[in-house]
């Protein structure tokens, strides 16, 4: 548990934005991807869309003026060890080096190493059929028993793989991860050397979306094992599978990938030979290096410089979200018996106008009251626009925060403000986070008289030790939701990741999300019981939304067909072209 939370609160330090899914982070300033975009119909029926396969065609480009290289500022992998890995970026690598059975893109869930996959009548049984001709770069073929081994590695006792939360619904996976079962009854066999086949403990229809997103890749244990913890180290330390390979890699500079024309669709996707990632620390240096045509994809702008690249920029908003996360078991048992008091949090939500803070701190920052993330789309639109809840509203109400304060003094024996015990708001230093946590314990003085919220910062290892020894009374994080709209709210139950934090609630909406799940993935009932869940979390007013953050990205005159998914990987190069 307390790996994962160390990985969450680092990608806020690190990358403004928290995956992460949640439980990933990237080293690249603003582009950290943990949400969803709508998946294909394949997930909703009992046989995949193999068989009705997407043209992946590019069709012809002009090939006087086609470019065969492009130069993209992002971050880079800090290891290819996707059972070790805790990065975005990594991820980002991965995509374009490995093959996975399902491979997810702008929105859509496609084949890949799988050429085809079909659901028991059960919903239970996935056996997934693999291409013919799958290989590895030094030409060696890749096999179902090269997943099996990379799944029951990835939910391994010992595991510290990201995606390991996405495979404990397979029968058999929690109880060996737990180290009561057995890795021999986990649910993964190959049946032969092209069939794979996968068993749930229950029927989980965002299954196939969840291994699009966070896929495990093909490994031939031979060859991870002899090399230990040099595997993923280096170019000569990996096999790839997938659409490209790697050339040259140094870790916070730079990355190569050369065009795999042995991949198994090398024909119809990924056209450009060679794509150069590199890790600019300098916004300045990566807006200059865009101008002088160094680099043809800055994959995260930094606000102060959207005027200066005016006509390349685009954007979205969403993916993920900042937090205030209010502990009610304080650092004091005086400050215990006010943060667990309701009106007392409800007081300072209330008094908070989100839209105001957020934007003062940053033009990309948008408020929000929301707990999942502004672009989760549903089949016909976005889930917060569709989908209301009844809580404290973006823009406070300072009135009403003063009745709830009111009420809360007279309920904890207080004849006055001045008489609250101190409490601390907790954040690591950096500018921006000490302009957010001035400004709101600023308005809790201004508006509610409370002076006794002190607001420190510290180093960054000091405040993961405070993390980890509770000592806080509130705190900033920020997480982002994929798969499914209730990735954030249903760490909050009693067997969420977050139990820990939600322990001493009134609240557990653990039977709202599993009614929720019931009903058919994506349907109007079951977004209609998420938002229930999500608005019974919310009245909790423990866990406070506070934006959502806009990603700006700069794209050279000539470059289409380049993804800025917000969801699963960075590098969805797909069908980028270039030409001039």
């Amino acid at each position: 548990m307390k790996k994962k939370i160390a990985v969450l609160f680092l990608t806020f330090i690190l990358a403004v934005s928290m995956l992460g899914g949640c439980g990933t982070y990237s080293t690249n300033s603003s582009n950290d991807s943990t949400n969803n975009t709508s998946a294909d119909d394949s997930q909703n029926s009992n046989t995949s869309s193999g068989d009705t396969q997407t043209d992946n065609s590019t069709g012809d480009a002009d090939t006087t003026s086609s470019m065969d290289t492009i130069n993209v500022s992002a971050g880079t992998a800090l290891t290819l060890n996707q059972f070790v890995s805790q990065a975005s970026n990594d991820y980002d690598a991965l995509y374009l080096l490995m093959s996975s059975l399902v491979r997810y893109y702008d929105g859509t869930i496609e084949n890949d190493a799988a050429k085809s996959y079909d659901i028991s009548e059960d919903g239970l049984t996935y056996t997934f059929h693999l291409q013919d001709n799958l290989l590895y770069s030094d030409g060696t073929s890749v096999t179902a028993e090269d997943f099996r081994y990379a799944i029951l590695k990835t939910i391994a006792p010992d595991s510290g793989a990201s995606s390991l939360s996405y495979y404990l619904g397979i029968k058999g996976a929690t109880a060996y991860n737990s180290a009561e079962g057995t890795k021999e009854e986990v649910a993964v066999t190959a049946v032969d050397e092209k069939t794979l086949e996968i068993t749930l403990e229950k029927e989980n229809k965002a299954f196939i979306k969840a291994i699009s997103i966070y896929p495990v890749f093909p490994v031939r244990e031979e060859f991870a094992e002899s090399l230990g913890e040099e595997y993923g180290t280096s170019p000569e330390t990996i096999l790839c599978s997938g659409p490209y390979t790697l050339t040259e890699w140094t870790i916070d500079t730079s990355m190569t990938f050369e065009k795999n024309d042995s991949w198994w669709n090398a024909a119809n996707e990924f056209p450009i030979k060679t794509v150069n990632i590199l890790d600019i620390d300098s916004a300045n240096t990566e807006v200059s290096m865009f101008e002088n045509g160094e680099l043809d994809i800055a994959a995260s702008v930094d606000t102060n410089y959207l005027a200066t690249l005016d006509g390349f920029i685009k954007s979205y908003e969403g993916s993920t979200e900042m937090f205030l996360w209010i502990k009610e078991t304080g650092t004091s048992d005086e400050a215990t018996a006010v943060l667990s008091n309701l009106n007392f949090r409800m007081a300072l939500t209330y008094a908070l106008d989100r839209s105001a803070i957020s934007g003062a701190v940053s033009k990309g920052f948008i408020g929000t009251n929301r707990a999942v993330s502004a672009n989760y789309p549903t089949a016909t639109g976005k889930y917060v626009e569709q989908y209301t809840v009844d809580t404290a509203p973006v823009s406070g109400n300072i009135e009403l925060a003063q009745q709830y304060l009111a009420a809360a003094l007279s309920e904890l024996g207080y004849s006055d403000v001045s008489e609250l015990p101190a409490m601390t708001y907790m954040s690591f230093e950096r500018d921006d986070m000490k302009l957010l946590g001035e400004t709101i314990t600023d308005i809790w003085k201004q508006s509610l008289g409370i002076t006794s919220i002190q607001f420190v910062q510290y180093p960054i290892g000091t405040a993961i030790q405070n993390f980890y020894t509770g000592n806080y009374d509130m705190f900033m994080i920020s997480l982002g939701c994929s798969v499914s709209a209730d990735d954030i709210i249903k760490s909050f139950t009693s067997t969420g990741d977050y139990s820990f934090f939600s322990a001493d609630w009134s609240t557990d909406i653990t039977d709202m999300i599993a009614d929720a799940n019931n009903e058919e993935y994506d349907s109007d009932v079951y977004y209609q019981k998420i938002a229930a869940a999500e608005e019974a979390l919310l009245n909790e007013y423990s866990f406070v939304p506070l934006y959502n953050q806009t990603f700006y990205y700069a794209i050279a005159e000539g470059v289409e067909g380049y993804v800025e998914p917000g969801a699963a990987f960075q590098f969805q190069f797909n069908h980028l072209t270039f030409t001039k």
